[in-house]
């Protein structure tokens, strides 16, 4: 019965790895702001900007020794530097989503950036496997 569901769930892993790893980089990302506007009165902007970067490096490191197991470090500079483009690329992205979505579409904010997320979180994860860490070692 075990190994039936085992089997069952076994393909989904890495997608629920995915999640989690993003979910602690949304957690770092999140508790420092809070640290560093909130009990360091460092100003938001600053704050959000050092928080951010910081949550970018959890993030990257995880997806690459959690979600996909990819223990060696020998091109993890290069992995780092597609993950980075790859940032830069989802952010323009983000961006005319959002504009889309609320200015010509009319949705509330919140509601196209969960939208945004999703689909956004969905095509990284196909991105991170076929071209940061994809096994080629």
């Amino acid at each position: 019965m075990i190994k039936k569901v085992e089997q069952y769930i076994r393909p989904y892993f890495k997608i629920i790895r995915y999640l989690l790893g993003g979910s602690v980089g949304a957690v770092t990302l999140l508790s420092l702001l809070f640290l560093f506007n909130s009990i360091l009165d460092v100003h938001y902007l600053t704050a959000s900007v050092a928080a951010y970067l910081i949550a970018f490096v959890v993030s990257f490191l995880m997806q690459k020794f959690f979600t996909f197991e990819d223990k060696a470090t020998k091109m993890i500079e290069r992995q780092f530097g597609i993950f980075v483009f790859i940032g830069v690329i989802n952010l323009g992205a983000n961006t005319l989503f959002m504009y889309s979505l609320v200015d010509l579409a009319g949705l509330l904010p919140l509601v196209a950036q969960f939208f945004t997320s999703a689909v956004i979180a969905i095509w990284s994860f196909f991105l991170y496997q076929r071209f940061i860490f994809k096994n080629i070692y």
